[in-house]
């Protein structure tokens, strides 16, 4: 269809061609059933899933020495001198690169450490100068760096930000974090930091999706930094909301979806009125 509603017409009919083959969808969080609910009428053939991560990997160590490995890794003394917030990801606007850089402005007492493949397009432009590029790292040094963190901030405003990974991997280190109250993100920290109000689009903006005031992630960075003991209960709680995402959960949740589908499948061979649409 073409002319208007014809874009949001398609969506619903590619959407609908891409299920048919299907008995179940897996989604990381309920965000995604949310986004569904705008095209397929029955949400029930969908399943939250979410992500689980290396507990093995990603848990608290000592602060300091973190730091100060961050600190030789970036020649950056101040790594191991200062109140650090950090931020992990691509470092493109859609992903609230441009707001955690507005925000270090806001802040220019506290040091602002982020990483990423590359600077993106912020790569010709004048950093703050209490930014501080740590580059690339391998996964082995992800812990590391996370732990050199006092605040994880991820200000994405990504329509596709369904879970946040990073996000996860920083709580497990005992990071609490400051992140916008909207899509997936909010159900993966739980009380394991601060959420800032966001304002939603109703349609997706290019990649963007939705919009916060990086004033307001700012508050809620300082009010962590100020109280300590709040900050570090909080990055108990963050580290005890991590440990209900691990594998094994996650492999449990699997093998359940199976067995329900089982179940609703024997319900439809039994039933003599639903056994006709059952193959």
């Amino acid at each position: 269809p073409r002319g208007h509603g014809g874009e949001e017409i398609n969506s619903i009919l590619r959407h609908y061609a891409a299920m048919r083959p299907f008995d179940a969808f897996t989604v990381p969080s309920q965000s995604g059933i949310d986004f569904y609910q705008r095209f397929v009428l029955d949400t029930d053939c969908f399943f939250v899933l979410p992500i689980g991560f290396e507990p093995d990997i990603f848990h608290p160590m000592d602060k300091m020495q973190a730091k100060q490995e961050m600190a030789e890794a970036t020649r950056e003394p101040r790594v191991a001198q200062q109140p650090v917030v950090g931020y992990l990801s691509r470092v493109q606007p859609e992903k609230g690169a441009s707001i955690f850089l507005k925000i270090a402005q806001t802040l220019p007492d506290v040091l602002f450490l982020l990483g990423g493949p590359t600077l993106g397009p912020y790569q010709n432009g004048p950093l703050p100068k209490n930014v501080v590029y740590a580059g690339f790292l391998p996964r082995q040094k992800l812990p590391v760096l996370y732990n050199a963190f006092d605040v994880y901030c991820f200000p994405t405003l990504s329509g596709e930000e369904t879970f946040g990974l990073t996000l996860l991997e920083a709580m497990a280190c005992g990071v609490p974090a400051v992140i916008p109250n909207w899509d997936g993100m909010p159900e993966v920290m739980g009380d394991g930091g601060i959420k800032v109000e966001a304002n939603t689009f109703p349609n997706d903006i290019g990649s963007f999706a939705a919009g916060v005031a990086p004033e307001a992630l700012a508050k809620g960075i300082r009010r962590l930094l100020d109280d300590e003991a709040l900050r570090l209960a909080l990055g108990k709680k963050a580290r005890e909301r991590a440990l209900t995402f691990s594998w094994e959960a996650t492999a449990k949740r699997i093998l359940s979806i199976f067995e329900e589908l089982h179940r609703r499948k024997q319900f439809y061979q039994q039933n003599p009125y639903f056994s006709r649409f059952v193959p």
